[in-house]
């Protein structure tokens, strides 16, 4: 009988329980995020394709981006195929475990309540909801960025070696998903100056631990950059000065005006209201770390966004610390907000995915010139009407000149049986021709070629015959569609 009231009075206490509680929202968000992708009519755009085609042929780095993207889209789709929700379903995933991870961070430095909002806000942020729709460098890189972040509070707190391994570790391969994982060792450097007993860690014999494992994880991928001219750094340093030197106060507002809409405006407009208090009023312990892992990053971003230019998810790391600096700031002064915070970003998110998955307002996300929506989709119905018109030649392989319709390409056409190959002769694009081998004499005996970014006629000349056929046409669920031209070429020449 005892045994039974136990068990008839102990699940509504479990279920009170706050990191239940949070544990069940962030499992139910991740279930309609990976229920939305099951059904999602969007297809992959252009990064996503071409992180697909290299997890096709796997290495230690690519033309643009580190290698562990590729390799997380190549384990994932070994397990169940390579459609879209495949492709992306890890995103969900990690974002799972970054919610997780937070929650960690959070009951070591306060309690579990706190852990158990920080769960639920993280996991519910508006940037996170959008990120958690496709498959990008960001998604590891978070979940990467928190672990690290949980390790280096115990080894502040005392934790040993295997403290010290793990943020080695995770360090590591937050650099192996995107370069700005190298942002922690910025914001350690900033925390060890802040905090003392941080210095004595970090410039002590567990900080050189953590550091050399960092660094063996991210050797091959530096060894492959020595080995490839640099390739990936050098297309990240270009990125940071696209478009030159501007000194445009517009833009760092731009910026500054987006990160509202990336960590939602409550836990923003907190977390600007903290960093000008603590000019004032100087932050504990635990919020020196949270700041230090936050702020900087914002910082050199606004920096970034004034003399070049920063997209909205480059500062996306800052917001793992914020916010459980923000939920803490929150339980102790405006508990009331944390409730509609939560129920006003995954509410959003919901109907957002709602819409999508029906098919219903696609043409509404179009802002000005930009149409984001036009960018995932399309693709599928551009490539049936190539294979369509490719079917009058069963030898010919199609041959692109530009990334996005070579990404496009490589993913819709992957049953076909048909190749797909890259213009490579100068000036080619090296992130095109990673996507798709190169024509050579053997594959460029007979081609459909589909000229986007070089003049047919000057491609032609390489071709013992040319001929240009009918455009194709692939319509687009927010309507129109795109237009393609189509020169069938034989006999390739290489210079």
């Amino acid at each position: 009988m005892a045994t039974r009231a136990l068990s008839a009075t102990g699940a509504p206490t479990l279920l009170r329980r706050p990191a239940v509680l949070a544990g069940l929202f962030v499992l139910a968000l991740t279930a309609v995020r990976a229920a939305f992708l099951a059904v999602s009519p969007l297809n992959l755009f252009v990064d996503e394709a071409q992180y697909w085609a290299w997890s096709r042929d796997l290495a230690f780095g690519y033309s643009s981006k580190p290698p562990l993207i590729a390799w997380l889209i190549a384990a994932a789709t070994a397990v169940c195929g390579n459609g879209e929700a495949c492709v992306r379903l890890p995103s969900p995933l990690f974002y799972a475990g970054t919610s997780a991870a937070v929650f960690a961070l959070a009951r070591a430095m306060y309690d579990e309540r706190v852990a158990a909002w920080s769960a639920a806000i993280v996991a519910s942020l508006p940037g996170v909801s959008f990120s958690a729709l496709i498959i990008s460098t960001d998604v590891p890189l978070l979940f990467f960025w928190a672990v690290a972040l949980v390790a280096l509070w115990r080894l502040v707190q005392g934790a040993g070696t295997g403290a010290a391994v793990v943020l080695g570790l995770a360090v590591g391969l937050a650099t192996l998903s995107k370069y700005a994982g190298a942002y922690f060792v910025l914001c350690a450097l900033v925390y060890a100056a802040a905090e003392g007993r941080a210095r004595a860690v970090l410039f002590g014999r567990s900080g050189a631990i953590a550091l050399a494992v960092a660094l063996a994880v991210i050797a091959p991928n530096l060894i492959w950059n020595a080995a490839n001219d640099f390739a990936t750094i050098g297309h990240t340093a270009g990125l940071a000065v696209a478009g030159g030197t501007r000194f445009e106060i517009m833009k760092v507002l731009e910026f500054y005006g987006a990160q509202f809409g990336v960590f939602g405006p409550l836990p923003f407009a907190l977390l600007t209201w903290l960093a000008l208090r603590w000019i004032f009023r100087p932050a504990d312990e635990r919020a020196r770390l949270l700041m230090c892992f936050a702020l900087p990053v914002l910082g050199l971003m606004l920096a970034e966004a004034f003399f070049t230019r920063a997209y909205a998810n480059w500062a996306a790391v800052a917001y793992v610390s914020a916010t459980v600096l923000v939920v803490a700031a929150l339980v102790e002064r405006g508990p009331r907000w944390l409730g509609p915070t939560v129920a006003f970003h995954a509410g959003g998110a919901v109907l957002v995915y709602a819409m999508l998955a029906a098919g219903l307002g696609l043409a509404p996300f179009t802002f000005g010139r930009t149409d984001p929506v036009s960018r995932v989709t399309g693709w599928d119905t551009l490539a049936a009407a190539v294979a369509e018109r490719a079917a009058a030649y069963p030898g010919a392989a199609i041959l692109v000149d530009d990334r996005t319709l070579a990404a496009a390409m490589r993913y819709y056409l992957r049953d076909s049986g048909r190749s797909v190959i890259s213009w490579s002769p100068p000036p080619a694009d090296v992130s095109v021709t990673m996507i798709a081998p190169p024509v050579d004499a053997a594959t460029g005996r007979d081609v459909l070629f589909l000229p986007v970014r070089f003049p047919p006629e000057m491609v032609a000349a390489r071709f013992a015959t040319a001929n240009a056929l009918e455009p194709v046409f692939g319509p687009m669920r927010s309507g129109g569609g795109r237009t393609l031209r189509v020169w069938r070429l034989t006999g390739y020449r290489a210079p």
